[in-house]
């Protein structure tokens, strides 16, 4: 590898380097927001959010990757302008399909890189995420329960005064809900029991 093919790569992907993560950062901003208050409003740690996310990274890298390549090579091709280093290269003998070559290189680096991640990557991704998401909004409510402590899972809440520890007998019970056509229900008991049944 020549001198100038290092420059010009070397040039480009700081820039390159630094657009794709702001670009990640934004896009995957509004994305956290919604993971965060699905997986802490079930109770979720936070390794779980972190997961979750990482499932995203290739989705929205496939979107980042070609701008932030874009946006390197223009800034890149500019500073060479604006600084003269164009016309010094080209009075040492050196032309434009020589300064293009490396660009051309790398975007070829870029394509084989984005094949992989859109079809195969994304879509293992996107499983991953669906699936994570249905694990933690289709969570046992008896996993949620918390002895003194108000639980609320879609339209229902529930307090227990204590619980035995395999959470099946339960003493001071308060159930709410609410149904879907707007009528409300709460229940009250001394003692309760928790049943399993078949789905």
């Amino acid at each position: 590898m020549s001198v100038l093919t290092r420059y010009v790569l070397t040039q480009t992907a700081k820039p390159m380097m630094a657009t794709l993560l702001v670009a990640l950062l934004v896009l995957m901003a509004e994305r956290m927001l919604r993971v965060v208050d699905l997986v802490i409003g079930w109770r979720g740690s936070l390794l779980v959010i972190f997961e979750m996310l990482g499932y995203l990274v290739p989705h929205y890298m496939g979107l980042a990757l070609p701008a932030s390549f874009f946006i390197g090579i223009l800034m890149t091709v500019n500073r060479l302008s604006r600084d003269g280093e164009i016309d010094a290269m080209m009075a040492a003998g050196t032309g434009l399909p020589q300064l293009v070559r490396p660009l051309l290189m790398a975007s070829l680096v870029l394509v084989v890189l984005n094949f992989i991640l859109v079809g195969f990557l994304q879509p293992d991704s996107r499983y991953a995420y669906r699936a994570a998401v249905q694990a933690v909004t289709n969570a046992s409510f008896l996993t949620l329960l918390r002895p003194n402590v108000f639980t609320t899972a879609e339209r229902t809440t529930a307090f227990v005064e204590r619980m035995s520890p395999d959470k099946s007998s339960f003493d001071r019970v308060f159930l709410y809900t609410r149904a879907e056509n707007g009528a409300e229900v709460a229940i009250t008991s001394a003692h309760g029991a928790a049943r399993r049944t078949r789905a």
